[in-house]
């Protein structure tokens, strides 16, 4: 069984916009945030935002857990999860998605399957607060804040407290040998009082038992200053013993109380209770709000020295959060995002520890704890993103067992096959390694931009249907570039044998959809590979996503450049036609494109041109419109992408962006650390990115770029929206403009004619379109080579 999974870059898991989300700085919600923000992971520092995923409206569903804390998700988000049993063991966490964990809540004796990580203290910064964290806490539990300063509790409190001076406590009545109750009050009845002034800044000052809460700011406080302020809070009102316990009649102190345990990687579970009193002989009742809590066991939660003693610390059961319930909300609007910690959690509400997104791997590690998957499975990938397969897998699926084969000593390891879970290697080494490979039946072969084997004559597609497997699958965005030989290459690999054999599929498929555009052909195709591809497109899952601007900019060719053009197209035009009546159409093809080339060269930049007369040309049409707004753009602040087919035309742009003092990063065929080259954009250490579209196409997520520069059209439209997607992809929060640098009246006007017909080629197929394409032909070779048209007035178009 095998299918492709042809989906636009960046589609993710998801929680709805209005969750609330930690970052250093407090509480965001989903919404607000943006690639390059740092939220709260696991470890309970921060972890910046590598790609903001807007999902349209979903399914949500609300995930409650055992101490009462709940988030909101959609049923395909990911979630780091053990049992108690493998966390006995020792085991690594696993990753369920929300249904998952909905269908498998209990096990056969109903107790519950699922426990999510908890936190680690929160590591906000150090606070200048106005009143000591120990104090304040003490007054939140003891003090009388209403009108004049005091406090009813044990002596040994009051002689930690730490009073701003000339504030002392006053002994004024004592009530038990312990118990005393105290003014908190200055010397003379008209000095200012600094403590009343800093409650009055806290807005705590007036308030009462049932009205008192916990400042926002001692809340985002460091993990010192919390814990000071909790222990305060225990010292007065909480209960010691095998469980902690804190009782107030505010349900808003009550409610801070728990953040503060959250946040210190501890647990907390908030009930109502009814309490009773007599008040001058009547019986009365009311409400108060029992906070059971438990922390790590290397923290304190107490300081006085009687209740410590009592205390006894969780160390054979730390703190640790099942998930109960799974219930559906309703839909809407929901966003994912992607982070750059190690193990991919972030917190969310109530400090619950959440997974962002990863697809493949997410389904091999079903199943392998399914038990489907006995056997390895090989990933194939482009040699470029063969390290990020490693890294993710090592980050965010630990619990698979992974050999890389690749490099010079890879034969030693062939025979480790069988003893691992998943296998990477790369196109170029398929081919060269299949009788090793192919001496393994896998559970599952993944072909990573599998466009890479588009061509079914290539030794990589070759090798690829070689392989023996359970199941297949192609993940690529373009499944279709040129003409429809490439999907049955695909589907040979995927399924032999459903679109037939190649001269059957020519037959009924490609030559009457390519040269004759028979809609009732087409239709026939689309829905015989429908079934098999699931391909979503950002305009169908990311309706939040800004627009995208094409802006066409016609310069005209003058003078000398227009001369060596014309010079070139008739050296090359002359040397076609020779080529075509002795070899005919069909086996001219490179001598077809070396000529367009060629004339591509003269257009883009004179000095690609390998003639005498090219090095005396001075006009440089494309390189005067750069030069010109280039500069602006990076002065307004854009941050800008350049992509070519010539790497050394981009050698050019980097010397002239040295000359001018022009930050920048560039990724070519020859580039060794591509890493560093897109740190530096990301992290706005550099404002323009050179990249030729072989190296950097496909593979790069480059969501700090607001606009794209196409400095020369590419015969491929596919490989030109991959491009162009780098930047305009889903984690894009700015408007993105698209400029494509065209010579007005040369090759490269007709190039773009055949590009929009093999775009409605790959769109009619995928999509089930009925737009016409053809293939190349006589008339087209006429068109491609024919004189330099003048340019008409009032066409060219600028930057705005």
């Amino acid at each position: 069984m095998g299918g492709i999974l042809a989906d636009d870059m960046g589609l993710g898991k998801a929680q709805p916009l209005d969750a609330r989300i930690l970052t250093p700085l407090g509480w965001r919600t989903m919404g607000e945030l943006q690639v390059g923000d740092h939220v709260i992971g696991r470890d309970g520092r921060p972890t910046q935002i590598t790609g903001v995923y807007p999902q349209g409206e979903r399914d949500i569903y609300r995930v409650t857990l055992t101490d009462g804390a709940s988030v909101e998700v959609d049923e395909d988000h990911l979630w780091a999860v053990n049992t108690p049993v493998r966390k006995k063991r020792g085991l690594p966490e696993q990753v369920f998605t929300t249904a998952q964990i909905r269908d498998s809540l209990t096990d056969a004796a109903g107790n519950l399957r699922h426990y999510l990580p908890v936190v680690e203290a929160v590591q906000f910064a150090p606070r200048d607060l106005p009143v000591d964290p120990y104090t304040l806490g003490a007054l939140l539990g003891d003090g009388h804040l209403s009108h004049s300063l005091g406090i009813t509790t044990e002596d040994e409190i009051v002689s930690a407290l730490k009073l701003p001076e000339p504030v002392a406590a006053h002994h004024a009545v004592r009530l038990t040998p312990q118990v005393s109750t105290y003014r908190l009050a200055t010397p003379g009845q008209w000095t200012p009082n600094p403590l009343k002034d800093a409650l009055r800044t806290l807005e705590l000052h007036g308030t009462n038992s049932h009205s008192k809460f916990i400042p926002p700011a001692y809340l985002l406080a460091s993990p010192a200053q919390r814990l000071a302020l909790l222990q305060g809070l225990l010292d007065t009102d909480g209960h010691a013993g095998t469980v902690v316990e804190y009782t107030s009649v505010s349900r808003v102190l009550a409610l801070g109380v728990v953040e503060l345990v959250q946040s210190l990687g501890g647990t907390a579970r908030l009930k109502q209770k009814v309490t009773a009193h007599t008040h001058q002989g009547e019986r009365r009742t009311g409400q108060a709000w029992r906070v059971t809590l438990k922390l790590p066991a290397h923290l304190d939660p107490f300081r006085l020295p009687a209740k410590l003693a009592a205390y006894t610390r969780p160390t054979k059961y730390p703190p640790s959060r099942g998930v109960r319930h799974v219930e559906y909300v309703g839909r809407k609007p929901a966003q994912c995002i992607a982070v750059a910690a190690a193990d991919h959690l972030y917190v969310t509400d109530h400090y619950i520890v959440t997974h962002n997104t990863v697809q493949t791997l997410a389904h091999l590690l079903l199943e392998k704890e399914s038990g489907r998957a006995d056997r390895p499975s090989l990933v194939v990938a482009p040699t470029s993103v063969i390290g990020n397969w490693q890294a993710e897998a090592a980050k965010f699926a630990p619990d698979l067992r992974v050999l890389t084969l690749h490099g010079k000593d890879r034969r030693a390891h062939f025979a480790r096959i069988p003893d691992h879970d998943l296998i990477l290697t790369t196109y170029p080494l398929l081919p060269r390694d299949i009788d090793d490979l192919g001496a393994f039946g896998y559970h599952l072969v993944i072909l990573d931009e599998a466009q890479n084997i588009k061509n079914a004559r290539t030794a990589a597609a070759k090798a690829a249907g070689a392989l023996g497997a359970r199941h297949r699958l192609a993940l690529t965005g373009t499944p279709l570039e040129n003409h429809l030989g490439e999907l049955w290459s695909q589907f040979n690999f995927l399924a032999p044998g459903l679109l037939h054999d190649e001269k059957t599929f020519r037959e009924l498929y490609r030559t009457p959809i390519e040269k004759r555009g028979e809609a009732g052909r087409r239709q026939a195709l689309a829905a015989r590979v429908r079934p098999f591809i699931l391909r979503r497109e950002k305009r169908d899952v990311a309706r939040e996503l800004p627009p995208k601007t094409e802006i066409p900019v016609r310069v005209t060719l003058d003078g000398d450049q227009r001369d060596l053009y014309e010079t070139v197209r008739v050296t090359t035009e002359t040397r076609v036609r020779e080529e075509l009546r002795a070899r005919g159409l069909s086996r001219s093809t490179i001598a077809i494109l070396d000529a367009l080339l060629k004339l591509r060269q003269a257009v883009t930049d004179p000095r690609l041109v390998k003639l005498d007369a090219a090095r005396s040309v001075e006009g440089n049409a494309k390189f005067e419109w750069l030069s010109t707004h280039l500069p602006q753009m990076v002065e307004e602040g854009r941050r800008v992408l350049i992509f070519s087919g010539f790497a050394t035309l981009l050698g050019h742009l980097e010397d002239w962006l040295r000359e001018q003092r022009i930050p920048y990063s560039m990724i070519t065929g020859s580039t060794q650390d591509r890493q560093s080259q897109i740190d530096a954009f990301q992290n706005g250490r550099t404002h323009v990115f050179l990249i030729t579209l072989k190296a950097g196409g496909v593979g790069l997520n480059l969501t700090a770029a607001d606009t794209v520069i196409h400095y020369d059209p590419w015969w491929n439209p596919a490989a030109e929206e991959q491009a162009t997607d780098r930047a305009y992809r889903i984690g894009q929060d700015k408007p993105v403009f698209v400029y494509k640098l065209i010579a007005a009246g040369s090759v490269e006007e007709r190039i773009l004619d055949l590009q929009a017909r093999k775009a409605s080629l790959a769109r009619g197929i995928l999509d089930g379109g009925l737009s016409d394409a053809t293939q190349l032909t006589s008339a087209d070779l006429d068109r491609l080579f024919a004189p330099l048209e003048d340019e008409p007035e009032g066409e060219m178009v600028l930057a705005p």
